[in-house]
């Protein structure tokens, strides 16, 4: 199911590897997808746990459940320090505690590759969110950002998909439960770092 897209009539995709450049995008955001999980156990879906915030959406539509995400500003020095920046933000999480995780070893072509997801803006057009996955040990309390998020909350990843209703987040969710199972390839360092 990987790179799998959605019906036509949602116009939406989501997939690991690089987007398609016949599609015009005309709103970027980066985001970031948490985890964790108790240290010294072995790593499932039931025993570690991802952060979801309910986004608040301007009426009449409704908020719905996602992950940490936002637009560039003139200051981040990278799509990374977007992610962190957003965050700490719709969190008050303290991004100097997150561990950034590649999702595999190199795609072809030698590039990284990434977990995103295209869908119809609000502002007309293509949006692309590029997750970046990252894990945290410790259990800082978040606070949310009243102005964004009505609320923010960890989640057992492996019943996530009980809360999350929107198509496209749900397919991102999948893509970290695949990853978590290890039906995407990983080489030995990241394996050892979870």
């Amino acid at each position: 199911m990987l790179g799998k897209s959605t019906p036509a009539t949602l116009s939406t995709q989501t997939s690991l590897s690089e987007p398609s450049p016949d599609v015009t995008i005309t709103e970027r955001c980066y985001g970031l997808i948490l985890l964790r999980h108790a240290p010294n156990e072995d790593v499932t879906i039931m025993n570690t746990s991802i952060l979801l915030i309910h986004q608040k959406r301007p009426p009449p539509l409704l908020p719905y459940w996602g992950f940490p995400k936002g637009h560039p500003e003139p200051g981040d020095a990278s799509p990374w320090a977007t992610a962190l920046r957003e965050l700490r933000e719709e969190t008050g999480l303290n991004p100097d505690t997150v561990q950034r995780i590649d999702l595999s070893p190199v795609a072809e072509g030698g590039k990284p590759l990434r977990l995103w997801s295209q869908y119809p803006s609000r502002m007309g057009g293509m949006k692309q969110v590029t997750y970046f996955v990252g894990t945290v040990e410790e259990h800082d309390e978040v606070t949310v950002q009243d102005e964004e998020v009505v609320e923010c909350r960890w989640v057992v990843l492996g019943d996530a998909w009980k809360t999350i209703k929107i198509r496209w987040v749900m397919d991102v969710l999948e893509k970290v439960i695949q990853y978590v199972r290890k039906e995407i390839p990983v080489d030995e360092r990241e394996t050892e770092a979870w």
